[in-house]
């Protein structure tokens, strides 16, 4: 039980993640609907209504012992024992129902509290896992009811306070026994009131499935698959907002699986291969949504910057930025990237006819300079704020007044420079690149008034 002798956020109603994710699906419920989603809420929603009661009580102490059990923690163990209760009535009664209902509630909780706690699913899932394999264990030996009941109260108990899978040895005796004389009576309450509303929720799914003429269940099956869609992106996008890269690619992929053709998906995964160095899958991803969607640039871009960034396609790359100017004439990202490209294409070549001393190479990196100078000066048309596109013109200028001894390019160099640290302090970096411009400036005016002297 060592792994989980710590909980990883305070057993608590105000840190509960599950408690504000429930208040949201709760808001946009449509209490019409009686899909296996909703069931899933129902259910959470019945977890999450353990032991409230007691916060009602006039007994202070009662009270206080109540809110240590109003957390993930807790809400977690509930939620384990009514899912096995519904399963179980599902085995019981309306068996053809049980794999359609528990496959799904069962992702479904694994996924909110994996949220909830910001751990692995397959480690929630274990946790899960292991829960239900114990209750049903205890009611093969006939002894069920009581059995379980004591399980599921010791469960309940180590959660309470910051403790998750582990007695507070700290507690004292008449601690512990107002922990149990709470937790017993809060199970009783539960029990008596609702598990019975979660039982009527499966009733309902069932009576909806057996009568639903097959036309309206063709379009609800339509719409139920929309929304299904609809909650995974939203997900897996949290689980982007985290920076869970892995977890967050497995999540579009679900979405994907829901509908290929959805376009926002194909992005999202594409990006994320691209950050798990998987450029392959990222081509296909981008690819696919430029079929869905030949007419929005960003799969176009997206693509030719993987092709220019992380393949050194140039070819493919160019091709991709070109489609992205076409589509969109006023956008001074596909000018600015393109920039990017001549200029690291400029640079290959003044490298090669540098230990070459190749003069034809000299004169292509003079002309690939020249080509990025005026992508970025397009990029600064269009977006006069644009610091990347001045601190990549003013590095151009630079590299092109030294492939040419070109001294008119420095001050051109310096201007786009200080422009970029004035919009951006980030940029502070190139302090030391403007200083040795600077002064290599005066040293060519020097020049120049010597020469004319």
């Amino acid at each position: 039980m060592g792994i989980l002798s710590r909980l990883w956020i305070k057993n608590t109603a105000r840190n509960s993640y599950v408690r504000r994710w429930l208040v949201q699906e709760r808001e946009k419920d449509d209490s019409s609907q009686t899909d296996v989603f909703a069931l899933f809420v129902e259910l959470i929603s019945s977890a999450s209504c353990f032991g409230q009661e007691a916060l009602e009580d006039r007994d202070s102490r009662i009270q206080e012992v109540a809110k240590q059990y109003l957390g993930d923690t807790t809400l977690f163990e509930i939620a384990c024992y009514t899912y096995y209760r519904m399963t179980a009535w599902f085995a019981d009664n309306q068996s053809e129902f049980r794999t359609k209902v528990a496959d799904p509630v069962a992702t479904w909780i694994v996924e909110v509290f994996s949220v909830a706690w910001r751990k692995d699913e397959e480690l929630v899932g274990r946790f899960f896992a292991e829960r239900l394999d114990r209750y049903r264990t205890i009611a093969g030996t006939g002894n069920d009811v009581e059995g379980i009941r004591l399980e599921l109260e010791q469960r309940i108990i180590n959660t309470q306070g910051d403790r998750f899978g582990k007695n507070d040895e700290s507690s004292g005796p008449s601690r512990l026994e107002a922990d149990h004389r709470f937790v017993k009576h809060a199970l009783e309450q539960y029990e008596a009131s609702h598990i019975p509303a979660v039982i009527k929720a499966a009733q309902d799914f069932c009576q909806n499935q057996t009568q639903q003429p097959l036309p309206p269940q063709k379009s609800l099956s339509i719409k139920e698959q929309s929304d299904q869609e609809n909650r995974d992106y939203l997900f897996a996008m949290a689980l982007l907002e985290q920076k869970d890269w892995v977890k967050a690619c497995s999540a579009f992929t679900k979405v994907i699986g829901f509908n290929p053709e959805n376009y926002n998906a194909l992005l999202q995964r594409g990006q994320l291969h691209v950050k798990l160095n998987q450029p392959i899958a990222a081509i296909d991803d981008f690819s696919q949504a430029i079929a869905v969607n030949p007419r929005d640039s960003r799969a176009y871009l997206h693509r030719g910057k993987c092709y220019h960034q992380v393949l050194r396609q140039g070819d493919e790359s160019l091709a991709d930025y070109a489609k992205v100017i076409a589509l969109e004439p006023d956008n001074p990202i596909g000018y600015f990237q393109r920039g990017s490209l001549y200029e690291e294409i400029a640079l290959s070549f003044e490298q090669q006819a540098s230990e070459n001393k190749d003069q034809e190479r000299h004169d292509k990196a003079s002309k690939g300079f020249l080509a990025a100078i005026q992508e970025y000066s397009q990029a600064i048309a269009l977006n006069p704020d644009y610091d990347d596109a001045y601190v990549s013109r003013g590095l151009a200028f630079a590299r092109r007044a030294k492939a040419e001894g070109d001294a008119a390019s420095i001050p051109r160099a310096v201007a786009d420079l200080e422009k970029a640290m004035s919009l951006n302090w980030e940029h502070g970096y190139l302090y030391k690149t403007l200083d040795e411009l600077r002064d290599l400036l005066k040293h060519s005016k020097s020049s120049q008034e010597l020469t004319t002297v």
